[in-house]
């Protein structure tokens, strides 16, 4: 509809039309397909704009003045209302003109002013190299109050598309780029399949000029494939009539870009259009799928072709059954089944449901759900770059329908894993998840969901015990990260806040701050580490043992739980000598086997890969580049100061909680501990206690008591 209008205009040679012949079209038009137009509110924002932009003009030659009327005729061919057709011709006057926004408000209303705001760029000279992010995330905040907001910025991106060829070669390039990048996505999320194709076909016309030549040469020369349909159409109206579908036949060729995406998908070199054929059935739902059967009892279908897009709908709204059929000569057909009104939607998406509500007001809520994940979590990514990146790989994904326990639909990018969908219901679900079962099998966390999978979240009870640095790996979506990042984020605060009380704040042993540093890698220096309690490398202490002799005690120690194989770091104190009058020699490892246990002591020595992937999870630390030694994080946070002879408790089972590290497989005992003491979790518990903020000897009571439960 679009391109066929826009073919027989530039073959008359526009450039001679005058103004008012254009300016008729466009009311003709909205007339035509607007019930109600308001011409004169049309009128009065063209006479606005032609004085605006009077004296200004485009690469073409052409006066400025018509752009503003093309981009207002397209939206007025889509069926837009009055507002929206103004706004058109209003959208680049504030940009480029004179004109501002608080006058354009006071002449046309806030309504209006919205729409022209939204899909105004920003100032380049203030923000400099983020001027782009920032327009795109204005404009899609701007969505959110009004959809009819991209709608604008996708006829504009269209019209300068059709013109594109008056810019230099590298403008060319680098708009379609960004057309391909973000706005032909968006188009396909909004279900603006019209302005869609003709965009794709724009982008691969400019940047692969040659091969959309060859495309659109074999697609010129279609007498093959127009016979198949004449052959195919006949028998299958019969047989239609048979099964009582009243049903159109839409013959359906594919346009340049979607021959060259199938070849892309074959590694074909040769473009190649089967016969595809729109069925549009006069009635209800069910009929579709009679109209299926008919076809299928024609023509042997491809079971792995067919999609169900009707009792599933997509995530643009669009609803069709699709099937593909061995026809005459067992050439493949493709169909494409649906009612009047899902072809209505299948062509204009979201603009067809703004037509059929009368409104727009809060649309976006109801019928587009990605809409509001993207509006979520922008609002907490500042910097514009990581906007930009995280916006085109967020509409650059397809979306699924996955389901919860309790039924409800969640939509979310393919690819997705139990962690995104956790936090697609927001960041207090995500810090709460635990496990996940799919279609009743407990599966890792970061397996893969698929289409119409039954997820069922598995929460932990109360406060939440926050993510594991490894959740960043296997995200996908932009929220997901967001608030993954935001909770260690706020960790990292809290622990430097606190740290200004207690300590000088090494970030190079902060357990919250994050690089990409390898766990083997973070091990590297404690070889030079003495090991200061080497009994505990091998299981419970005993009375003799080197933390009870430096506790000054013999303590009982038989409720303690069996000691991990990570001894406990000596205190600053000890730390890289041994205790006087003792052998060094006695502070290694007592065998081999406690060597592969725990880390070795050996000068030199590195932690083998494969023990630690399989021993731990822990997360990881920034290490300075310039540091000479490394440690995990948890090795500097300083043992309680105690009165030794009156909290000989707390003493041991605080080296037993330093020797078991942070992360380590054995952390789940802890975790439960903690809890068992109202802690969110193992750090709060860790902090608490070097730091005293609770009574020593309470949790040293509470903490002696309660670990062998676990």
């Amino acid at each position: 509809m679009l391109r066929a209008w826009w073919t027989a205009r530039t073959a008359k040679n526009d450039d001679r039309w005058d103004l008012a012949g254009r300016v008729a079209e466009l009311e003709s038009a909205h007339r035509a397909n607007y019930p109600q137009p308001d011409i004169l509110l049309v009128r009065r924002a063209y006479r606005i704009a032609e004085q605006m932009h009077r004296g200004q003009g485009r690469k073409s030659g052409e006066p400025y003045i018509t752009h503003p009327i093309e981009v207002a005729t397209i939206l007025a061919r889509l069926g837009l209302d009055s507002p929206t057709v103004a706004a058109a011709l209003l959208h680049d006057t504030v940009e480029d003109t004179s004109y501002t926004l608080e006058r354009l408000r006071a002449d046309f209303g806030s309504e209006i002013s919205v729409m022209v705001d939204g899909v105004t760029k920003l100032d380049k000279i203030h923000l400099g190299d983020a001027a782009e992010a920032e327009t795109w995330r204005k404009l899609l905040v701007a969505a959110g109050q009004d959809i009819r907001v991209p709608i604008i910025k996708l006829a504009d991106r269209l019209h300068n598309m059709r013109t594109l060829k008056f810019k230099s070669r590298p403008s060319q390039i680098r708009i379609a780029n960004a057309t391909k990048e973000v706005l032909i996505p968006l188009a396909d999320r909004l279900g603006l399949y019209i302005i869609k194709r003709e965009l794709e076909d724009l982008v691969l016309q400019t940047l692969e000029p040659e091969l959309y030549g060859e495309i659109t040469e074999y697609l010129a020369d279609s007498s093959e494939r127009n016979r198949q349909v004449s052959e195919l159409i006949p028998r299958l109206r019969r047989t239609l009539r048979r099964f009582k579908v009243n049903a159109k036949l839409l013959d359906r060729p594919r346009h340049p870009y979607s021959v060259y995406r199938e070849m892309e998908k074959s590694g074909s070199r040769k473009p190649h259009d089967p016969p595809r054929v729109v069925v549009v059935v006069n009635g209800k739902t069910t009929d579709c799928y009679a109209a299926m059967g008919a076809i299928h009892s024609l023509w042997q279908p491809k079971d792995s072709k067919f999609r169900d897009f009707v009792a599933a709908k997509k995530f643009n709204l669009y609803q069709s059954l699709h099937t593909t059929v061995m026809g005459p000569r067992d050439a493949p057909i493709d169909f494409l089944i649906r009612t009047d009104e899902m072809h209505r939607l299948a062509e204009l998406g979201i603009v067809a449901q703004i037509r059929s509500h009368n409104g727009t007001e809060r649309l976006w809520e109801q019928q587009l759900p990605w809409l509001r994940r993207l509006l979520e979590w922008q609002r907490g990514v500042v910097d514009s770059d990581v906007f930009l990146d995280s916006l085109r790989s967020d509409l650059a994904d397809q979306e699924m329908l996955v389901f919860s326990r309790e039924g409800k639909q969640v939509l979310i990018p393919k690819g997705s894993t139990p962690i995104d969908m956790a936090y697609a219901g927001g960041p207090e679900q995500g810090h709460r998840l635990v496990a996940a079962y799919v279609n009743g099998s407990l599966v890792c966390l970061t397996q893969t969901l698929h289409d119409g999978d039954l997820v069922d979240l598995v929460l932990s009870n109360g406060r939440a015990h926050g993510p594991s640095q490894e959740w960043l790996l296997s995200a996908k979506t932009p929220a997901a990260h967001l608030h993954i990042n935001e909770w260690f984020d706020r960790q990292h605060r809290l622990r430097l806040e606190e740290s200004e009380l207690f300590g000088e704040y090494d970030p190079d042993l902060d357990p919250f701050a994050v690089d990409e540093e390898t766990p083997p890698a973070l091990l590297e220096g404690w070889d030079d580490i003495p090991t200061r309690v080497p009994e505990q490398a091998k299981g419970p202490l005993e009375p003799s043992s080197e933390g009870n002799r430096q506790a000054g005690t013999s303590a009982d120690t038989s409720e303690l739980p069996a000691a991990p194989s990570l001894a406990a770091p000596p205190s600053d104190n000890d730390r890289g000598a041994a205790p006087s009058g003792e052998n060094p020699e006695s502070h290694a490892p007592h065998s081999a086997n406690d060597s592969k246990q725990g880390l070795s002591t050996q000068p030199g020595s590195a932690p083998d890969s494969a023990v630690w992937t399989s021993k731990t999870n822990r997360r990881k630390s920034r290490v300075s580049p310039s540091s000479a030694t490394r440690r995990p994080a948890f090795v500097d946070i300083p043992a309680p100061r105690l009165e030794e002879e009156k909290h000989e408790g707390k003493a041991l089972l605080w080296h037993e909680i330093m020797a078991r590290g942070r992360g380590l497989a054995t952390e789940r005992p802890l975790a439960g501990v903690a809890a068992s003491l109202g802690y969110p979790d193992v750090d709060a518990l860790y902090l608490a206690m070097a730091r005293l903020q609770e009574d020593p000897e309470k949790i040293a009571t509470q903490l002696i008591t309660t670990v062998d439960r676990y």
